[in-house]
Parts: C-alpha cells; structure tokens; sequence
C-alpha cells in the first residue's frame, strides 16, 4: 500500500522521480542508476563494483545477488563482477581510489556501478572522519568517470545491532547518509533490514553471522532480498522517466562538504622516496597484493620521502619477523610508530596512520628508519608504499623525453644484447636513411604493448645514434587489438596507408596468434605503397599469456608456436624479423628483480620495461 502511494504521489508530480525513498527507509533511489541499465541494455561496459571491508569477504557475499539479478533484467548482458575487499575501513578506501599502481597495478575502480559498503569497518570512528573519507571516495571515483553510478550501501556489525536494539540508527550511517543526501546518490540500509528481522525473532544473531560482520548464507539473502527490493524500485523510476531513455548523464560534482576531504588521497610506490642504497628494491612480494617490494634488515640509514598535504600513511607487509619503525616529521625528533605487529608466520598488509592534521598546503619531510631497540627476531621491513593525503613531486619531473629515458635506464642494468649478425636484410631503406641524416617516418600498428614500445622513445634514443637523423613516429594503436580487426572495412587506409610510412612495425600481444590476418595487412598496404615492413613478438602481458607461461629463450615451435609462425611469415613476406620475446624477458630474469618492478600493473610496462623493450629494440636497428 505504502509503496502504491508512492507511486501515485510521482505520477502527480507531488514527488520528483528521483526523490524516492522507500516508504520502510530500506534504500533511497536518489538520482538512481540509470546509467548502468543503459550500458547494460546497450551491451557496453558493464563492470559492477563492489567496494568495503569485512562483509565482503564471506563466503557467498551479496555482491553475487545482485549481478545476477542485474542479468535477469537485461538478458544478453555481458556483466562483469568486481569485488574490492580490504582492511582499513573508508579511510584506507579513500587512497584505494586514487592512484595505485605500486599496489594494483590500476588508477582507481573501473566500473559503471560501484556500491561502497564501509560502515562495518568505520563503525566508531567520528563524524569528519567518516565524512571526509565516504566524500573523498565519491570525489575520487568522479574524478576519473563522471558517468559512474554510486551506491552506499550500510551492512551490518554486531556493534551497530546494538545501536538498532536500543533504537537508535548508528551514527557512521547517519553521516555517511549526509554524503549521499548531498551528492543525491543511492543508498540502501542493509543493516536497518537485518536489524529489524532479528529484532522481532525471524532470525538470531547467531544464525545472521558467520564470522565478524560477515553474514551467514541466510544473512545474505536478506541482503539480496533488500537490494532486488532496490533494483527494482531504480527500474520502476527507469520507466516512468521512459524506458527509451538512452543518454548518459555526466554526474555534477558539487563543491565539498568538507574541506578536508581525502579526494587527494594517493598510494605513492616507494621507489618515488629516497631510500638507503643497503635496502633492496624490486623484490616478489610473497603475497600478490604488491607488485613488488622493499626489503630491508637491520639498518642504521633512514628511508625519507617529501610531501605536500595534510597526512601520510605506510602500506607495509608484516610478520612476526617485521622490525619496529620509528619515523621523524621535519627533523623534529624520533618517534615509535604505532602500527599494529602481527604474531603470524605468514606476512599479512599492514595499513597504518602515521600523522595527519597538517595544513594542505603545507610541505613536510617523513623518515622512516629502524628503531633502535628490537625485539627478537624483528629485523627485517617490507614496504610496498606509502599513503599520501596531497601530493609528492613525480621522479623525472621537468625532464625532456630523452633525458626521462636515460634517468631511468641509468638506474638499470645494462642491456647485453647480441643480435643477429645477417639483421637488416629486409629494412635497408631504413638503415640507409638513418645512416645518411634523412627523415624516417614510423608507424607502429598494434595494441597497447606497441605503445609502449613507443613510450621508451627509443626514436630520440636512435637520433641520437644516428644524430643526422630525423625520426617521425606515429602511433597508430587501438588497445587489445591486433591484425585480425584492421585488416577488415578498409582500416589500413587510415591506420597505415594515410601516414605514408617508410617503415611500418607491427606487433603487441593482441595478433591472437593469427598470422593470416597480419599477412592479409602487409598484402593490402603493399598492393597501394611499399614501406619496409617489422613484424616484432610480443612483450610484457600477463605472466599466464602463452608467450611467456610457455617462454623459450630461442624460438620453440611446440611450446609457442605463433612466434615460429611469424618468423615464418616474415621470411615468405620479406619482412624484417625482431624477436624481442626471448632476449626481454630473459633480461628481467637476469636483472635480480621480479617482473613486477618493470609493469605498472598486470599487463603493461612502466618507465623501467619502457626501456627493456626500446634499449632492445635500438640495439637491434644499431651497428655492432
């Protein structure tokens, strides 16, 4: 009845649509989702987020219900799950967002839907702390899609069950709701449900909780009964808004709440610190949550990092084994870190809050070392980065693009590369014009991998070689593409052909190891002009990508086959063969640091691999 009301106080415009808070106060749709069901209706990107602490990490979490009810409604929907669950409550979530390639290898949560599900972890914490970290999540998820749909959703602890036994809404979501209200986003209030249910015997507490927060199989379904309750009351206003709506809405983003919001919170890598030459950088981390590590034993020499804002944080990896810190603000004496240790054998991350409360603007200088006394044992750290609240001026900063590539390289070992000693048979336009001082213009066809051949800018490194020369590169790329797409519709002539090109490279990790679609490409380039032709193996990708789960230093046609089938191709198509597969790779394992320290995050290079692939590949178009 209640909800019949409400659908007759919108229809008479007593209520606007997006207003619609449930009559039992489960959810309020807000300005809803509608951007996700049109991405879903429209089969484009569909990634469902799901962003928290404890609760998501049960067994059969509701994040489950929820795709699935999603793919019920919209049948033929490719839609993707992605759960985030971490420690540290909303504030640690609030770096989470912002960059962190020393951790996950991404800038924040790519989604067109994320649901934020803190309140568990945030419960007792005050009022600015909440609010500053639940608005600087939304800030920061903004920032980088202004077309994201946001939910909070408020699950239940055994603590705020106290607070909804002695009638009161627990104040983490009544301040969080005050970030919801004013940003107009969704939310719905798990707990308040789950609360009322145990509090009038349907169900004990006993049986909603498993462990902690996280609910039983049966507190689950309350969850998924309450979020279908949500879903569909955010298609009812779907449709009476008209069904045939198909526009996406770019989200306003107001001005703060708070001053102090963490919307410039970040995950700084420590190789941007300046660390003692005796600490080891590049190393596995033995859990997957870093990409790589630095490891230190007993040291006298301080670790110290420049930052500008109001806070800083350590994202560490401890055991029972892990040193005490003390740590030092602007010289202004040592201090303990109080960081909690762990008794564990296994190593386990560590979030911790070292100081906050400074000025945004202000300029401040951490240092980190080993404290003087230690228990047994403890001597050795572990870090993986640090937590700023600002900013922390970039390495390289101010450099032209090849002094950014020596810097990086100077840090590296050297490549030693011998290649084969018969190369250039098929490119001696392009040696010619190196040699003599011309112009060689370059077009790379390809993926994302074959960008970042081109970001080692190996073309300033080869001028250089070759000072009377001038090189155009030109980066003709669509990412996790290869040959079998630009070969159809005629998309060579603007790929390729309009550049005119005196060399054309092709390569990257997405040819799906189709060499007849690359041999269809050179057929229709040569059939109109006839630049020189590379065709290069792949580099980089993820560890379980074929060419490098089944990698051989020298060309195995049992183990990988594409890489003989391409080499194969090059010598019937009187191509220039480059195989970079075996000799970057085997760099990496030779350079005493896990893959890891050369991505920036599953797939791709950063500065460091930059310059494996580019060194290489200038050795390789370089005389002996």
């Amino acid at each position: 009845m209640r909800k019949i009301l409400f659908y007759c106080c919108v229809i008479l415009g007593i209520l606007p649509l997006t207003s619609f808070v449930a009559a039992e106060d489960d959810f309020a749709v807000r300005s809803g989702i509608t951007n996700s069901f049109i991405l879903f209706d429209q089969k484009e990107y569909q990634q469902v987020a799901f962003f928290g602490g404890e609760t998501l990490k049960g067994k059969y979490p509701y994040c489950n219900a929820v795709v699935d009810y999603f793919k019920q409604h919209f049948e033929g929907a490719s839609i993707g799950l992605n759960p985030f669950p971490d420690q540290g409550g909303s504030w640690y979530g609030a770096f989470r967002v912002a960059r962190a390639e020393p951790v996950f290898g991404a800038t924040v949560h790519n989604a067109c839907i994320e649901f934020i599900d803190f309140a568990p972890d945030d419960f007792g914490k005050n009022e600015q702390e909440i609010i500053d970290a639940w608005e600087g999540i939304v800030r920061g998820l903004l920032s980088f899609r202004r077309t994201m749909d946001i939910v909070f959703v408020y699950t239940l602890s055994p603590e705020m069950l106290a607070d909804f036994n002695a009638g009161r809404t627990p104040n983490v979501i009544q301040w969080a709701e005050k970030v919801a209200e004013y940003y107009s986003l969704p939310s719905i209030n798990f707990a308040k449900v789950a609360a009322e249910k145990i509090k009038a015997g349907e169900i004990s507490p006993t049986d909603f909780f498993a462990v902690g927060s996280q609910p039983s199989p049966k507190g689950e379904e309350i969850y998924a009964k309450t979020v279908r309750k949500f879903i569909d009351a955010c298609l009812v206003v779907r449709k009476m808004e008209g069904k045939n709506i198909s526009k996406i809405i770019a989200k306003t983003v107001p001005v703060p709440i708070s001053a102090t919001n963490l919307e410039h919170a970040q995950i700084i890598g420590y190789d941007w610190t300046d660390y003692p030459k005796s600490w080891i950088s590049g190393k596995q981390s033995p859990i997957p949550y870093f990409r790589h590590v630095l490891v230190a034993d007993h040291s006298d020499d301080p670790l110290s990092i420049t930052f500008t804002g109001s806070g800083i944080g350590l994202l560490d990896l401890v055991d029972k084994n892990t040193a005490v810190y003390e740590y030092s603000i602007d010289d202004s004496g040592w201090k303990i870190l109080n960081a909690k240790p762990s008794d564990t054998d296994k190593p386990v991350v560590r979030v911790t809050k070292i100081v906050d409360g400074f000025s945004a603007a202000e300029e401040h200088v951490l240092k980190l070392r080993f404290a003087e006394k230690q228990s047994d044992g403890q001597q050795t750290l572990r870090i993986g980065a640090f937590l700023v609240d600002g900013s922390v001026k970039a390495p390289y900063t101010g450099l032209t693009p090849l002094e950014l590539a020596d810097a990086v390289y100077a840090a590296m070992n050297p490549i030693q590369y011998d290649p084969p000693k018969d190369r250039w048979k098929h490119i001696p336009k392009t040696m010619e014009k190196l040699r003599n001082g011309e112009t060689l213009k370059i077009v790379m066809l390809g993926d994302s991998i074959m960008g970042d051949t081109g970001s080692s800018f190996y073309d300033k490194i080869l001028e250089r070689q070759y000072p009377n020369c001038k090189i155009e590169r030109i980066m003709s790329l669509r990412g996790s593409t290869g040959c079998w797409w630009y070969k159809d519709k005629n998309r060579i002539e603007n790929y390729v052909l309009k550049h005119k090109p005196d060399l054309l490279m092709i390569g990257g990790i997405s040819q799906r190891g189709d060499v007849d679609s690359i041999r269809s490409v050179i057929h229709q380039v040569r059939a109109k002009q006839s630049p020189e032709i590379i065709l290069i193996t792949p580099v980089f990708g993820a560890e379980s990508d074929p060419h490098l789960k089944n990698w051989t230093f020298e060309i195995d046609a049992e183990k990988y086959p594409y890489r003989a089938e391409l080499k194969k191709l090059a010598e019937d198509e009187n191509c220039e063969f480059v195989d970079l597969t075996g000799v970057t790779w085997k760099y990496m394992m030779d350079s005493g640091k896990c893959y890891g320290w050369f991505k920036r995050d599953y797939v791709h290079a950063n500065q460091r691999g930059f310059q494996v692939i580019g060194r290489h590949l200038v050795r390789y178009l370089t005389a002996d």
